[in-house]
């Protein structure tokens, strides 16, 4: 008899225990799938932009520890990942550490000197100990038109030491880099090759802006905003510090319009410009003169002679905005030491040989495929040059990647022809090699200097020849300037006073204690509530059978 009486109050027990467990996963579920911002011009489309938690502003000045989630890009969660609400927190294994992340409150020791604290209450933080870091946070935004333009950028700063005190970052001052990435299609893949990544920047110790970087939304409507940081040295402290995240639409998609027609075609063919045919006289004492003709420059000269463009410009009176006309004679050289160059020769397609300069032995070059061109194929009768900067740790002039010997951002490089300047590119230490391509077969030269902090291993010129079909493969080295003072070094307002270290403290802590305590009661007020409803429904039953 009793036993059939409980049972009615054992189903609704039972069923109330489901219901408690499906309000606690669908309240998780609202956190993560929060609704962002209206997809209008010029607003933030991120949820928790500021890591404040959904709901909060980014300059939001009160408490709130129940700011975070467990989301990982694997899908497992650790104890040792906190990843701010509306995120998720992404990094690389292998050769990298997985990293700890929390989302730290404006308290001690982050609200100290240095401030770990951009605006608001919170910031994101990552950190490795004792191991390279690539992690960062990721957020997928959705229904924006196909066709939109979106930006994205955020602040941070980073602590890259091996020393505890003072704390400040100390050594290489290109330890330790942040970017801001979009994928366009909406994916979740960090190491995408859709991911439009902005350049590095190099923030220590103050924030410091990272970005902008644009991309086209694709048709997927969606787009992805991806926060990176990166220590590329196993330092006791590799810290990154992420605030103020910003994903905006800066133009919405344009409404298709019809195409003209293309004008019709003409029979005349545009005439093929000539090559200069370069003409030397000697004259009676022994000077070398040449003649200008049509598309001459005096880099272009100096260049078909091999001499300093600046010594032409002594010899003749001239500089750099001096204008040339046809049939005006240049004096290239007075001792007579210099060959006269009857015209302008191009390298025969089969030669490959470098004609290097003696004062070229810094740079390794290649024309093998067991040197990596960037997949580069020059279009026909077209050459191409792929160059890189590292840093050459033993000064062999030879790169050995396994060795620590990595590339090197913010290396100037120009390449030159006889015609002028064609391009030029600042290494960004992570892309290279980078290639010049689709050049025209001939002489070039290419001058480079190095990143600061680190000294040039040659003459910081390159000259070369280069035939149809070639991939020329140039790897600059540059060893550490030994007398320069670093960039990023320890500093404290009294260098006699030891800073206090940033370490784990029950404080820091207390917001894990929080949210565990937070959820315990959550699921504890369901619990109670089921058996309030048991407990109603057995008196009911009681009465009745008496």
């Amino acid at each position: 008899m009793i036993g059939r009486k409980l049972r009615p109050a054992l189903a609704l027990l039972a069923l109330a225990f489901t219901l408690s467990a499906l309000a606690v996963g669908s309240g998780v579920r609202a956190d993560e799938m929060q609704s962002p911002n209206p997809q209008a011009a010029g607003t933030n489309l991120l949820a928790n932009p500021g890591f404040e938690g959904i709901g909060k502003a980014v300059d939001n000045s009160m408490p709130n520890p129940d700011n975070w989630t467990r989301d990982t890009f694997t899908g497992v969660p650790y104890g040792e990942i906190f990843t701010p609400q509306g995120w998720v927190t992404w990094w690389q294994e292998g050769d990298f550490k997985r990293p700890e992340c929390k989302v730290i409150p404006n308290e001690a020791p982050f609200n100290s000197d240095p401030v770990r604290i951009y605006q608001g209450y919170y910031a994101g933080m990552c950190f490795t100990f004792y191991g390279k870091q690539n992690a960062g946070y990721y957020q997928v935004v959705r229904n924006i038109p196909e066709g939109s333009v979106v930006e994205a950028s955020y602040y941070a700063h980073a602590w890259a030491c091996s020393d505890d005190t003072p704390v400040r970052s100390c050594g290489d001052p290109y330890a330790f880099y942040f970017r801001v990435g979009i994928d366009p299609n909406g994916g979740t893949d960090p190491f995408s090759a859709s991911i439009v990544w902005s350049e590095p920047y190099y923030h220590y110790d103050t924030f410091g802006y990272v970005g902008p970087v644009q991309a086209t939304v694709g048709a997927s409507g969606a787009a992805t905003m991806f926060v990176q940081a990166f220590g590329k040295w196993p330092l006791k402290h590799n810290d990154a510090y992420f605030d103020s995240a910003s994903l905006t639409l800066v133009t919405p998609a344009e409404t298709p319009t019809p195409t003209p027609p293309p004008p019709p075609p003409t029979s005349e063919t545009p005439p093929t410009p000539e090559a200069p045919l370069y003409t030397a006289t000697p004259r009676p004492d022994g000077a070398i003169v040449h003649t200008v003709v049509s598309g001459d420059t005096l880099f272009g000269i100096a260049l078909e002679y091999g001499v300093d463009v600046q010594d032409i410009y002594d010899l003749n009176n001239l500089d750099s905005s001096s204008i040339l006309s046809i049939g005006q004679e240049i004096v290239v050289s007075v001792s007579g030491d210099v060959a006269p160059a009857p015209t302008a020769t191009v390298a025969p397609a089969e030669a490959t040989t470098v004609e290097a300069q003696p004062t070229e032995t810094g740079a390794s070059t290649s024309t093998g495929p067991e040197t990596s061109t960037g997949g580069v194929q020059p279009a026909a009768g077209k050459a191409a040059v792929c160059v890189l900067a590292f840093y050459d740790a033993n000064a062999d002039m030879f790169r050995q990647p396994d060795g620590g010997e990595m590339l090197l951002p913010n290396a100037q490089i120009n390449l030159l022809a006889r015609s002028g300047p064609v391009d030029s590119r600042v290494t960004d230490g992570i892309s290279e090699p980078w290639c010049f391509d689709n050049l025209d077969p001939g002489n070039y030269v290419l001058r480079h200097t190095p990143p600061e902090g680190y000294v040039l291993t040659d003459g910081g010129q390159l000259s070369f020849v280069l035939s149809e079909g070639q991939v020329l493969n140039l790897e600059l080295a540059y060893t550490r300037d030994a007398a320069a003072a670093p960039v990023v070094e320890n500093i404290s307002d009294n260098p006699d006073a030891a800073a206090p270290t940033q370490v784990a403290t029950e404080e820091q802590d207390q917001p894990r204690v929080t949210n565990v305590l937070n959820v315990v009661l959550r699921v504890s007020g369901f619990i109670v509530l089921a058996l309030a409803i048991a407990v109603l429904v057995l008196f009911v039953l009681s009465r009745r059978s008496g």
